[in-house]
């Protein structure tokens, strides 16, 4: 019994030591990624400001901002079940381009 306890004690301090150098060597690295990821999303956005751009660039935008949002994955079906609100127009035709249909954000 003893050596299982021993055996799950060197286990335990391996584990938090090599926790603690791979924390320290991936901080900075996941640091930048999502400061580059906080950057496309404002660079996203830029479609919803009244410039006018080709209709490939808008595209484009509209693409890099689903990803660098991370919202790889359609969960509206969810929402709708779990709060439920009326619909309303979007804002402006440059908001339903981008994929806000709706005034509300959830």
């Amino acid at each position: 019994m003893n050596k299982l306890v021993e055996v799950a004690s060197a286990i335990g301090a391996l584990s938090l030591s090599s926790n603690a150098v791979v924390n320290t060597l991936l901080k900075k690295a996941l640091a930048q990624l999502l400061g580059m990821i906080e950057h496309l999303q404002i660079s996203g956005h830029i479609q919803l400001i009244n410039i006018k751009m080709p209709a490939n660039a808008g595209t484009f935008y509209t693409v890099l901002l689903k990803v660098s949002a991370l919202d790889l994955v359609n969960t509206d079906y969810f929402f709708e079940i779990m709060v439920p609100v009326e619909e309303t127009e979007a804002l402006s035709p440059n908001f339903d381009a981008m994929g806000y249909e709706s005034m509300y954000a959830i």
